[in-house]
């Protein structure tokens, strides 16, 4: 008896995992499973890369803060095995000495060998987009990865910063952009118990987006 029990569940579960696969396959669609909150990370790329349209020159940022502006980005190698780099103008710059760039009006910041486009740009708070495609891997609920080639997977990762200097914090969830809205509060209360509509909002709307937008106008509608 325990063993035709065990098998019941076990079937299912597989041709569960199958049914998805063959789903992606042929509709060609990405099927997204999320690591964190799915309220928060389920709305996907909810915000737009924001360009800064009071620069039209191209710059990048030292570690010291020193600017030096370029006119072309002409190699990218922040992953080179040996001497990792990017050169503007055919200068090559040492990766560990540069803090941020920014090319035709919008702005990257290096974590580590990435960069990532700053999608929110304020005096308060900037926020840095991280996208993860896995199309080979596909991300359990508890964050480990599973091989699955039938899978196309797109996850996207924020990153929020205190003003122009500080560190890079991961955002988990909405939670922890309240937290540092806590001195609005007309944003804070528009992310202080989310109500089931305001959860449809955030997942199919540019609800967040909006949040950030009042934040950056110094909390007026």
């Amino acid at each position: 008896m325990k063993k035709s029990n065990l098998i019941i569940p076990i079937n299912f579960a597989i041709f569960f995992i199958l049914a998805i696969t063959m789903s992606s396959c042929f509709t060609g669609k990405s099927v997204y499973i999320p690591k964190f909150d799915p309220l928060f990370l389920n709305a996907g790329n909810f915000m737009s890369v924001e360009y800064d349209y009071a620069d039209s020159i191209n710059y990048f940022v030292k570690n010291d803060g020193t600017i030096v502006q370029f006119k072309q980005l002409t190699s990218n190698k922040p992953d080179a095995l040996f001497s990792p780099h990017l050169a503007f103008d055919n200068v090559k710059i040492p990766l560990k000495e540069i803090k941020g760039y920014l090319l035709y009006r919008r702005f990257f910041i290096r974590k580590g060998h990435k960069f990532f486009p700053r999608v929110v740009h304020g005096k308060k708070l900037n926020v840095y987009q991280e996208v993860i495609d896995g199309s080979s891997s596909s991300m359990t609920a508890t964050g480990s990865t599973v091989n699955s080639p039938g899978f196309n997977i797109t996850k996207y990762k924020y990153w929020i910063q205190e003003g122009e200097a500080g560190k890079l914090e991961v955002i988990d969830d909405t939670g922890d952009i309240k937290k540092k809205m806590i001195d609005c509060p007309t944003t804070y209360a528009m992310l202080d118990k989310i109500s089931k509509e305001t959860r449809k909002k955030i997942l199919k709307t540019d609800y967040l987006y909006r949040v950030f937008m009042i934040y950056k106008n110094d909390c007026k509608l």
